[in-house]
């Protein structure tokens, strides 16, 4: 549940998530004072504070240090009060310039811009496309799911095997008989960012254990029903269970039609530069839906 606050308690709450994704550091009033250009005193910013921790939006993780916020502060603050960044030229001219290559075929274009979007968000990347060959209908999705579940009785061991795979190269391919095929690059950025997550074994589980497939069908859903953008999933929100120390960015991108075609997104840490990776994932998902 996404709670109200006064404009000034969401200015607090604003800097403090901010100060947070940046160092991973509580946050204390005085720290704060100096954002705010001594605005408010720091009597003031610790009242503040101590209402918004009572609200479930900010904890303390020790007695005397500062504050940090729960999950339901930072989904308060993307949903709420969030400041987009705009794309600059330079990142847009990265992700879009892979399209123009004429030499590209167009699973290797898919290929080669979502590792252009690991690259610049530091992220997990993934997408989840029609396979090459077939004909981009409003129906793709549906297919998609419908056959999803079908297999998920008998694929335990083919999906672990395959998951190894994943782990080890860095790339998943993972067809349904033509139906349609997930990528994903990038999965050393979580380890690089083993500081940021709570437990690591989580993400090695999560590319090892039948939830994945389990998880693209609950992804799937959500985006065909709520398709209306972009979409951020952090902690426990996320459709899948293992992704519950992580966020997930995800945007559906579609055909001529302007029917949704498939999924483009970013897995990483909570403590993710949302102002960033959400305007860079949207601007994904549109260059996608430009080569359909």
């Amino acid at each position: 549940m996404i709670r109200e606050i006064d404009p000034r308690s969401g200015q607090i709450l604003r800097h403090i998530v901010q100060e947070y994704c940046d160092t991973g550091e509580p946050v204390g009033s005085k720290t704060l004072a100096s954002r705010i250009d001594n605005a408010l005193s720091p009597a003031t910013i610790r009242h503040i504070m101590a209402v918004l921790e009572e609200k479930g939006l900010l904890h303390s993780p020790h007695t005397s240090a500062g504050r940090l916020p729960t999950i339901e502060g930072l989904r308060l603050f993307v949903k709420e009060l969030l400041e987009l960044d705009p794309l600059d030229a330079t990142d847009k001219d990265n992700i879009s310039s892979i399209g123009q290559n004429p030499h590209f075929a167009p699973t290797q274009v898919l290929e080669e811009t979502i590792s252009k979007l690991s690259e610049l968000s530091q992220c997990v990347s993934l997408v989840f496309c029609p396979a090459v060959g077939t004909t981009p209908t409003g129906q793709n999705l549906e297919a998609m799911k419908t056959k999803i579940l079908e297999e998920l009785s008998d694929a335990r061991l083919q999906l672990s095997n395959l998951a190894r795979e994943v782990i080890g190269a860095g790339l998943a391919a993972l067809e349904q008989e033509s139906e349609g095929q997930l990528i994903i690059k990038g999965q050393s950025k979580l380890l690089r960012d083993a500081g940021k997550i709570k437990d690591l074994s989580r993400l090695g589980k999560l590319l090892e254990d039948l939830e994945t497939k389990s998880s693209l069908l609950e992804l799937l859903d959500l985006v065909v029903t709520q398709s209306s953008g972009v979409q951020t999933f952090i902690g426990d929100d996320s459709p899948a269970e293992l992704l519950a120390d992580c966020s997930m960015v995800v945007a559906p991108y579609r055909n001529e039609s302007y029917h949704i075609t498939g999924v483009v997104g970013v897995i990483g840490p909570i403590r993710l530069k949302y102002d960033r990776i959400i305007p860079m994932v949207e601007y994904t998902a549109e260059v996608i839906s430009e080569l359909n």
